[in-house]
């Protein structure tokens, strides 16, 4: 593996780890409460998280596919999680760490180099494959901030015993 994708690899592990700490000691209910309004919930934010990582990540290493699939399809889905325990993240999470590290480890310089464009779909987006790995790591960090904050308000709002 070269060493921009062990890169990777080690700061999406990094974040991965970090979005299952913020998982880990909150109840089940707390991964559908809404902060604030317009703001998403846990769940909503580790799911949307996996499924941008996935999508991104695998452009960057040389196997892109569809936006418009990606976007009406699992980035869609990921916006209505709702209803399951924290396993069913952590296991998203623990599938999506496995799958990155093979993904990365069959990747290329020549991956990282070359032009992914969705002409046909999008074509304001014209990135190469190092972009989308940095977009896909950024993308993931920003939303494991939201949930970190999302579960501090919890975690506050509940130490003092407020309704939910």
């Amino acid at each position: 593996m070269n060493a921009t994708y062990a890169a990777a690899l080690a700061v999406s592990r990094e974040s991965i780890a970090a979005m299952k700490r913020t998982l880990a000691d909150l109840p089940d209910e707390a991964l559908d409460w809404r902060p604030a309004e317009g703001m998403n919930p846990i769940a909503v934010l580790a799911s949307h998280s996996v499924t941008s990582l996935r999508f991104f990540a695998a452009c960057g290493a040389g196997r892109p596919s569809s936006i418009l699939a990606y976007r009406n399809g699992a980035r869609a889905a990921s916006f209505t999680a709702r209803g399951a325990p924290a396993h069913h993240y952590l296991q998203l999470l623990d599938s999506l760490e496995a799958e990155l590290t093979e993904l990365f480890s069959a990747a290329s310089d020549a991956h990282l180099e070359a032009p992914i464009a969705w002409p046909d779909e999008d074509p304001s987006l014209n990135l190469t494959g190092a972009e989308c790995l940095f977009r896909a790591i950024g993308h993931f960090r920003e939303h494991l901030g939201h949930a970190q904050a999302a579960h501090d308000l919890w975690l506050s709002k509940h130490a003092v015993g407020e309704p939910t």
